[in-house]
Formats: structure tokens, sequence, C-alpha cells
């Protein structure tokens, strides 16, 4: 460390993560177990998983494995990946959150350069409280579409749920300058600014 007095250089600039990276912060997270998990909640029925923890088929549609769609033309891979994310998105419609991101994680393995697919994706785990892994999906929308709105509003709001005011005003002021008649960015502003001014009190 440095001596007193000593000048500091600048800190060097975050390395920006590539999408893929962000299945990193969904490790826990077992789409296939999940999915099976939905399926005996509805019917009461043990659904048969996926392949087990580090299965590089992991998060993949049922019935199909990563030497098969290694070996499947890029054309097909888009359709299918199209296909899970309009599933996720008739599940959404319905509030079926869970099933609606088991579709998502399906489509953004099966393509994980789609910003949409994680915005949406974030949106569900806004819904189910879960906003940790919001906050990811947003951050990875966000590393393939610096302008997207939505998944800066999406990140501000697991932010502030997570005690980040600071961070939230920073996203909802970027939101705003691009949207400023946006009613949710505005009334998310008010309140991460209230928090963030008791926080401050509450540190003095």
């Amino acid at each position: 460390e440095a001596p007193p007095g000593a000048a500091r250089g600048p800190p060097p600039p975050p390395r920006r993560k590539h999408a893929y990276e962000y299945f990193a912060e969904w490790d826990k997270y077992d789409a296939d177990a999940e999915a099976a998990k939905v399926d005996r909640e509805a019917s009461g029925t043990v659904v048969a998983g996926g392949g087990g923890a580090g299965d590089e088929s992991d998060g993949l549609p049922a019935g199909l494995t990563a030497a098969m769609l290694r070996e499947m033309p890029r054309v097909e891979v888009e359709r299918r990946a199209l296909a899970e994310k309009q599933k996720g998105n008739e599940q959404y419609k319905v509030g079926e959150y869970k099933k609606a991101i088991v579709n998502y994680t399906h489509s953004l393995r099966l393509d994980p350069g789609n910003a949409a697919v994680y915005a949406n994706r974030a949106l569900c785990n806004l819904k189910l409280r879960s906003n940790s892994l919001a906050v990811a999906d947003a951050d990875a929308a966000l590393s393939l579409d610096d302008g997207f709105t939505k998944a800066r509003l999406r990140r501000a709001i697991a932010r502030r749920r997570l005690g980040q005011p600071a961070a939230a005003i920073k996203d909802l002021r970027r939101v705003l300058e691009v949207e400023p008649h946006n009613k949710e960015a505005a009334e998310q502003l008010r309140l991460a600014t209230i928090e963030g001014e008791r926080e401050r009190r509450e540190e003095a």
C-alpha cells in the first residue's frame, strides 16, 4: 500500500465482461431441475430432469444435447432459440414466471447473444424478487446493447431492492435522459433518492 500522502494513479478500468460470462451468476440455477420442479408442482408427478451439475447440456431444451447442438445448422439453432423465447413470453403473460425463466434460459443457451431475452429473464426475476439474478441478467443485456433502456430500468429496480440506491440513481438518470417522461423511472428515482438520503443520515 502507498504511504500516506503519496500520489495514487487512477485505478485500471474494469474489464468489460462478455455476455456469456454472466452465466456464471446462474451456476446455481439448474433450468432442467427447475422445469421438473415446476411440472411436479403443477401435476403432482415426478419428471426426470436433465444432466447433472457441470453437464455442458445443462440449460438446453429437453431432448437436445451439446453434441447435437454442435452439429446443428445455425439457422435451426436460431429458430429453436426464437421458439423458446416465444414460449417464455407466453408463460410470462399468464404469470408463470418460473416457467418463463426456464424457457428464456433454454433460448439463451442456444443463442447467448440476444439482449432482449436477458432483459425478459431479468423482468421475471424481478417478479420473483430474485434481485441479484435480475441484476446479472440486466448486466448481460447491457453488455450486448448499452442503450437498452428497459434493461437499465430493470437493473435500477433490482439495485434499489438490494439496498444500492446510489447505483440505482445512476441508472435511473440514464433512463430519464433518454425517456424523460418515463413515469416508472421517475417514481423509482424518487424512491431511490429518499433511500439514499436515509442511508447518508444513518452513516453520519
